[in-house]
């Protein structure tokens, strides 16, 4: 995960409900770290390639601008389910 120009570098779980992105660390020494994003303050979502081509990561800009970068596999699905909860703008 990367969050707001740190890269954090931690894997875990990401999970989508219809309120939430939710994400939690499952590395030695992080259990229990999470963050949660409300889908209300998601500005923007987006497909990003890590390296620059590696197709593997989903972009998220909150309404105050911090940016997050989670590494996932079935991204597309992802996104289509995180696009069709946000409310229009």
């Amino acid at each position: 995960m990367y969050k707001g120009g740190k890269w954090s570098g931690w894997r875990g779980r990401l999970a989508v409900t219809n309120r939430r992105i939710w994400f939690e660390a499952d590395v030695l020494g992080l259990f229990g770290t999470q963050e949660e994003i409300a889908m209300e303050q998601i500005a923007e979502v987006r497909l990003k390639n890590t390296l620059g081509f590696m197709p593997n990561c989903i972009w998220v800009r909150t309404k105050t601008g911090v940016v997050y970068e989670f590494i996932v596999s079935g991204r597309r699905q992802l996104i289509d389910i995180i696009a069709g909860r946000l409310s229009p703008a």
